[in-house]
């Protein structure tokens, strides 16, 4: 667990904050220096300047190259309680989306201070217990599916948000409630956000090199060929510079190829041969053929594809929610995935859970914000998320789309959560560590399987 110490640059930013909205502090006015707040809160520079930005991204402050920070003229001052939400972090969701739903509570509670605290995934836990231990508590906690998996909530002291919230009124998924969490009458993690993944093209470049666009029951055939038609030497040079398709290597991507071969990481004993059916035809795209680009993860979504690179790629709603935030220059297409003959879906989702010491009435109305229909169906149409609420999706998308993505299928038997696909935590990131060759392109698929079955144990027959 990370010592208190390590988070005094948090209890710095709340205090200059509490300076800020008391009027001790006025708008306009400067901070004192860098080196005077360090030297005066017995803390390192590095730190103050973590505080100062947490401010600066709150809209309290302004930093300036070689001044002193200054108040933000603008700012109004919230004399108020404070509202604190904890997140976890990178979040497409959170860094992306967040702000705007933040903006219209605020407008909405212009007396509360509304404090936005992220913590990284890989601590998020320990992180909030010490926090609480140093007397900083949340009012809201919003995590993703997976990080409500690590937790053991359902002995945690949080609210039944179905005593405040009824979910067959507002007809969220029933799947998105399966959680740890939740039983068949209590509910303390709430679905806000969802996202699946799915195949999408540039459709640019599909006229431009004159390639038939994907159509509803094109075959996996179909697609090897349109990767090899759109994988080219643009500018003559030697050198490919655009791909058929691209993909990033983790599990947030391509294990739905290796789902819709019935591929289950449960039982990889007595599903080997599958799995090494799946990881000869990604490694002949990749290093065999050359059609396919394997690049790492970006958080801001701005890979080959977002670039106009590849034609092809492996996305989630809230991912192509940024590229289209940050300006990309084509409107993208949705394609049916054509890889196995099984409908096999991967979804995700953001919960919002509110503890009980908390302020429940400013956390349950903030609840009630991001489930409105203005926010559901802004979100729907300017980012092509997925809502939680299965009729605004029917009013909002393209009934084409809906049937690319089946949406039908998503709360099925073959949608699952990332982390419902493997037996533990543990094992999807030793499995990860071992494809780093793999991925490489210089391990062959054999030996790879024959190692990545040690994290199995082998099921006895009786």
């Amino acid at each position: 667990m990370k010592r208190e110490d390590d988070y005094l640059y948090i209890q710095l930013s709340n205090t200059l904050r509490n300076q800020i909205n008391s009027g001790q502090i006025k708008p306009g006015e400067s901070l004192i220096s860098e080196n005077d707040l360090a030297r005066h809160y017995s803390i390192s520079r590095v730190s103050v300047r973590k505080s100062l930005q947490l401010l600066v991204a709150d809209g309290l402050i302004i930093t300036q190259n070689g001044r002193r920070a200054i108040v933000n003229p603008a700012y109004i001052p919230r004399p108020g309680r404070a509202f604190r939400i904890f997140a976890d972090t990178p979040s497409y969701f959170v860094e992306h989306s967040l702000q705007e739903i933040l903006t219209l509570f605020r407008s909405r509670h212009p007396e509360v201070d509304v404090q936005l605290l992220t913590f990284p995934k890989w601590v998020f836990w320990d992180t909030i217990e010490n926090m609480e231990s140093s007397g900083l508590r949340a009012d809201l906690i919003l995590l993703t599916d997976s990080q409500l998996r690590r937790h053991e909530s359902e002995h945690a002291p949080f609210v039944d948000l179905a005593r405040e919230i009824s979910t067959e009124e507002l007809q969220i998924y029933p799947k998105l409630l399966q959680t740890p969490a939740n039983t068949d009458s209590v509910i303390r993690a709430l679905p806000l956000s969802l996202s699946t993944v799915f195949l999408v093209y540039n459709p640019d470049l599909f006229r431009e090199y004159g390639v038939p666009f994907p159509s509803k029951n094109w075959s996996l055939e179909d697609f090897l060929e349109t990767s090899r038609r759109l994988t080219i030497d643009s500018d003559k040079d030697g050198i490919t510079d655009l791909y058929g398709f691209c993909v990033t290597p983790t599990w947030n991507r391509w294990p739905i190829i290796a789902q819709q071969y019935n591929v289950s990481f449960h039982n990889l004993h007595e599903d080997a041969e599958q799995l090494a059916y799946v990881l000869e035809l990604i490694r002949g795209m990749a290093f065999r053929e050359r059609t396919m680009l394997v690049y790492p993860r970006d958080i801001d979504g701005r890979g080959p594809f977002y670039y106009g690179k590849a034609a092809m790629t492996l996305t989630t709603n809230v991912e192509l929610g940024v590229m289209r935030a940050n300006g990309l220059a084509f409107e993208p297409k949705i394609a049916q995935l054509p890889f196995g003959p099984v409908r096999a879906r991967r979804i995700g989702a953001i919960y919002g859970m509110v503890p009980e010491h908390g302020d429940t009435r400013l956390a349950v109305d903030f609840l009630h914000t991001v489930l409105g229909e203005d926010i559901q169906e802004q979100f729907v149409r300017s980012r092509m998320y997925l809502s939680v609420r299965r009729p605004i999706n029917e009013g909002v998308w393209d009934q084409d789309d809906m049937e690319m993505i089946q949406e039908d299928e998503l709360m099925g038997d073959w949608s699952t959560f990332l982390q419902e696909m493997f037996p533990s935590r543990e094992v999807m990131f030793r499995m990860d560590e071992d494809m780093a060759l793999f991925w490489s392109g210089v391990e062959s698929v054999g030996p790879l399987i024959e190692r990545l079955k040690k994290h199995f144990p082998q099921a006895e027959h009786s």
